[in-house]
């Protein structure tokens, strides 16, 4: 994009200025390997708005209060039904 601040003042005509053109690095041989990109750094502190512990009103990690519950109840005595064929 066209940084328009840049631009020199127009000539008295109303011609507009050209734009200055972008500096170029000078072309590579063949044997050199083009230089890498800046690396960003990982901020010194954790970002804001991410929590490092669990919030409280969330549970510990333990078991569960009660025992897990079964599918269904039946009374003593009575055998499970049978699949019909």
């Amino acid at each position: 994009m066209i940084d328009l601040l840049r631009h020199s003042a127009a000539d008295p005509g109303g011609t507009p200025a050209a734009p200055n053109p972008p500096p170029e690095a000078p072309p590579l041989m063949p044997t050199e390997i083009p230089p890498a990109p800046p690396v960003e750094s990982p901020p010194d502190e954790a970002p804001a708005g991410i929590p490092a512990e669990p919030p409280p009103e969330l549970p510990p990690n333990g078991p569960p209060e009660g025992p897990p519950m079964t599918p269904i109840e039946l009374p003593p005595g009575s055998a499970p039904r049978q699949p019909q064929e």
